[in-house]
């Protein structure tokens, strides 16, 4: 069984989106959904057995998409986000 190293995608997109902004940074969505991937293969490649977020990666026409992120954007209006 695999461990996770934060509770959900949505803390590390968090993090990237804190850090883009306070380095004055426009991080689109698309870029930061490659970014969520990327952080998890590399993680995993660093920390075997481990993941850095319990998420499943959906691919589509736009590259890859963690399953609750994109859950979220899809209701973000809604949510008034």
């Amino acid at each position: 069984m695999q461990t996770a190293a934060t509770d959900s995608s949505l803390e590390v997109a968090s993090w990237f989106l804190n850090r883009a902004r306070s380095e004055d940074w426009l991080l689109e969505h698309e870029k930061l959904q490659s970014l969520l991937f990327l952080a998890q293969m590399h993680y995993l490649a660093t920390h075997p057995q481990t993941l850095l977020m319990p998420s499943l990666f959906i691919s589509g026409s736009n590259g890859y998409a963690a399953v609750s992120y994109t859950h979220l954007r899809a209701h973000e209006t809604s949510l008034h986000l």
